[in-house]
């Protein structure tokens, strides 16, 4: 059973490397000279289309507004298509109908327990703002359903800890499902979605209002005018200028986010006077061995393969399974080059091992002191810990970090091989400041009319150092949903 959950998770982590390297295309050509500039008119723009803004669009729609949505990409989802979309929803009726007993709070704790050992300087996560997400998880999950969407029992996801509360759509599965679905009920409700139409700069009036964005499309420039626009375009990690500016720490780790999230509605915002988080961060997915799709080494590696991590001493210094709180415990401990460590105890790992020997990533030896002398480890320092780490696993118990034991793979017999380890990340934390209404905030607090953010592209106040799980997805919706409301009220002339 751990080995075929190593396998399809292995194969999943693949695919969607694969996605976010190919299909999802490349940005239109922008050399074209402008000329004259074209001008359309809608009522609610949305920039951007992951579950954030078709949310957005959605729920403006619903409101009575026209709508566009401007995808910059040749296919619509951006992260959110790459994500497997689990929704944390708290005491929601589907949790309800299966017995389930759960409540926001609840939640929030386990979200602020994650972030603990964070950067004191940050204020984040905030907790009445995270409170503010999980409350309206049930909601969110009351919507969904009344889209078509059709929920099991929910799962405890297993990474985390033992409440069923993570929702997976039966009939739309992963987060490309869930985008498809939102773009199909876009589209019945009226919403227009243009592809290959990459927004560059937010069109402002006299009094600072957004009033719409410019935009290219086929290498012409084009303007699009509105009444209100909604940002949802995502984070920065794949914008290595922006990962260099906002968190140098990162720069050298590897990134499986959506190519599409280089930070554009971060700097349109920017430029206009909006207020960015002053603490951001990349969101950690654990570690993996290589960037290239292809290799066999992508097949281990965590969050799933919990083998021992050292650091460069030869130490561990982690519960290799926490998968957020490790990648950041790596940036933070900045003790690399960090390593897997694999016996020759299974036959399918070892002949992925041997075939990329030559690859300058996998190291051998006969033993744990030839292993720890090719690999540069303190003898002592690394034969101890791997002893005391197979050794909590005979016992059931690992002393040193509490990992889980029926996931611990542990190296007992010879040869033994060490595999270069990079953290790895699926997005960024930080972005435009905004209030609970969606509302894009200046740098002395005042709200920037006619501009809304949602998603990724505004989550700072959520997260420190380490992402939660289930909470991402719930914030795209939570935050587009309101973001369109807010934006289709304003188009209409209500304050």
């Amino acid at each position: 059973m751990q080995k075929n959950l190593k396998k399809l998770l292995s194969v999943l982590v693949i695919v969607g490397l694969l996605f976010s390297c190919v299909s999802c295309s490349s940005p239109p050509d922008e050399g074209a000279d402008e000329g004259e500039v074209e001008v359309m008119e809608t009522e609610v723009l949305v920039v951007g289309s992951g579950l954030a803004g078709l949310s957005a669009a959605v729920k403006a729609a619903e409101e009575g507004a026209e709508v566009i949505v401007l995808e910059k990409m040749s296919a619509i989802g951006g992260n959110s298509a790459l994500s497997g979309a689990g929704i944390g929803a708290p005491a929601s009726a589907v949790q309800k109908e299966h017995g389930i007993v759960d409540c926001p709070e609840d939640y929030v704790e386990l979200w602020m327990e994650y972030n603990k050992d964070g950067r004191p300087e940050n204020p984040a996560p905030v907790y009445e703002r995270c409170l503010f997400i999980a409350e309206r998880g049930a909601e969110i999950i009351d919507w969904l359903i009344s889209l078509g969407y059709e929920f099991d029992r929910p799962t405890d996801f297993d990474l985390i800890e033992g409440v069923d509360r993570f929702h997976y759509p039966s009939n739309y599965r992963g987060g490309a499902g869930q985008v498809q679905r939102m773009a199909e009920v876009a589209e019945e409700k009226g919403v227009e979605i243009l592809l290959e139409t990459r927004a560059t700069e937010l069109i402002t009036d006299d009094s600072g209002a957004v009033v719409g964005v410019k935009a290219k499309q086929n290498g012409e420039t084009k303007e699009f005018r509105a009444k209100a626009v909604v940002l949802a375009t995502g984070g920065f990690a794949q914008s290595p200028e922006l990962v260099e500016r906002f968190c140098p720490e990162h720069k050298d780790v590897i990134s499986v986010a959506s190519v599409s999230n280089t930070g554009d509605g971060i700097l349109m915002a920017e430029e206009i006077g909006a207020a960015l988080f002053e603490y951001p961060w990349l969101m950690g997915m654990s570690y993996r061995a290589t960037a290239d799709p292809q290799s066999s080494l992508n097949m281990l590696g965590g969050p799933w393969e919990q083998s021992p991590l050292v650091d460069r001493t030869g130490a561990r210094f982690i519960n290799e399974y926490c998968h957020p709180l490790t990648y950041s415990t790596m940036i933070i401990r900045d003790a690399g080059p960090y390593y897997c460590i694999y016996g020759s105890d299974d036959e399918e790992t070892v002949a992925i091992l041997e075939e990329n020997l030559d690859s300058g990533l996998v190291f051998k030896g006969e033993t744990l002191e030839e292993l720890a002398k090719v690999c540069g480890f303190d003898t002592e320092t690394f034969v101890t810990t791997i002893e005391r780490y197979c050794e909590g696993k005979r016992k059931g118990k690992d002393e040193d970090f509490d990992a889980r034991v029926d996931f611990m793979v542990a190296p007992e017999t010879g040869p033994y091989y060490a595999v270069q380890m990079t953290p790895t990340n699926m997005g960024s934390i930080g972005g435009i400041k905004t209030n609970t209404n969606a509302e894009v905030l200046r740098t002395d607090g005042s709200v920037i009319k006619g501009l809304y953010a949602a998603g990724e592209v505004a989550n700072g106040d959520l997260y420190d150092i380490a992402y939660m799980s289930g909470t991402s997805v719930l914030n795209c919706y939570v935050m587009g949903r309101i973001a369109g409301e807010n934006a289709a009220r304003l188009a209409a002339g209500a304050n």
